[in-house]
């Protein structure tokens, strides 16, 4: 279908958006089950209070990480701007921005490919007006949306590790956040289903939080809480890890070891890089856990406590 004329219902929309809460429901346990057994980590630990440090923040003990899925409110902005469909509105935000977003998922180049409708440069200056004149900024929308019409670019700090699709918050109130309408809305332009893209997210995000602050044997969570880090090696380990998990559970749910391989492939060089860590290609888990650990500051290269 041409994609000037394709239109996508709101109907159709708000299904792709609830397979977003699905995939969490139904896969959760099993992608923390393959993390668990690569990484030798676990997101929970029981016992008693630790001194503050950055390996156990605000001194409190951990009992799991949330994942929480994000339904921004877009019906009462819409509402507000005469705009009926909602693919349309995050059309027109997440394609009419300028490219420093786009270096961020850099997909744009072959959305043509695909039947996504033109973009509505009214309806983007629809958002930038009603967003200029918002006196109200607290609500996960306008947060979210000042991160785009205001240029604050999605990236990586000493407290999140962040993206369009999703975010790792690791110091305070350490959680999961996945977008589900962005996530939703980027399944038409890579030609995915929804879920398959969830899982691939989920399984991204999961991975930053067992690899940043996961609890080894001895209780640690490592150095990489409130830290600032290296973001190729911080982005290379939670894609190893992603890639692995995909083709793992591949026959669970068909078409996420793609979806992952459609979705890096619109993405910039610290998604990638960890392919030349491969070497021969092959996967080599326990070289890339012992690694690991000494990267999160948990052991010394040449102690092998923990090996």
């Amino acid at each position: 279908m041409n994609n000037i004329t394709r239109v996508i219902s709101n109907l159709e929309f708000v299904k792709e958006v609830d397979a977003v809460e699905a995939i969490k429901t139904n896969y959760r346990r099993a992608i923390q089950e393959r993390l668990h057994d690569l990484t030798a980590l676990k997101l929970s630990c029981g016992g008693k209070s630790k001194t503050a440090t950055n390996s156990y923040p605000k001194s409190k003990v951990s009992h799991g990480i949330p994942e929480n899925i994000i339904v921004f409110d877009t019906a009462t902005l819409m509402s507000k701007l005469d705009i009926d469909n909602e693919f349309d509105f995050w059309n027109a935000l997440l394609r009419g921005i300028s490219n420093p977003i786009m270096d961020r998922l850099n997909i744009d180049r072959i959305c043509d490919e695909n039947d996504i409708p033109v973009l509505s440069e009214k309806i983007l200056s629809k958002i930038r007006s009603a967003y200029n004149e918002s006196k109200e900024r607290d609500d996960d929308l306008s947060v979210f949306l000042e991160k785009i019409l205001r240029e604050k670019w999605f990236g990586e700090s000493n407290k999140t590790v962040e993206d369009l699709l999703g975010a790792f918050y690791h110091c305070d109130n350490i959680r999961i956040e996945l977008y589900a309408q962005v996530i939703a809305y980027y399944s038409y332009v890579l030609g995915v289903s929804s879920g398959c893209l969830a899982f691939v997210v989920l399984t991204h995000e999961l991975a930053h939080a067992y690899t940043m602050a996961g609890y080894d044997i001895n209780s640690c969570r490592g150095e990489l809480l409130c830290s600032y880090y290296d973001k190729y090696i911080i982005e290379g380990l939670a894609q190893y890890y992603t890639e692995a998990v995909c083709k793992q559970l591949e026959i669970s749910l068909p078409g996420v070891s793609d979806t992952f391989l459609k979705l890096r492939d619109g993405q910039r060089a610290p998604y990638k890089d960890y392919q030349n860590w491969l070497g021969s290609g092959s996967f080599d888990h326990e070289r890339f856990r012992k690694d690991l650990m000494v990267f999160r500051g948990s052991v010394k290269s040449f102690d092998p406590a923990l090996w």
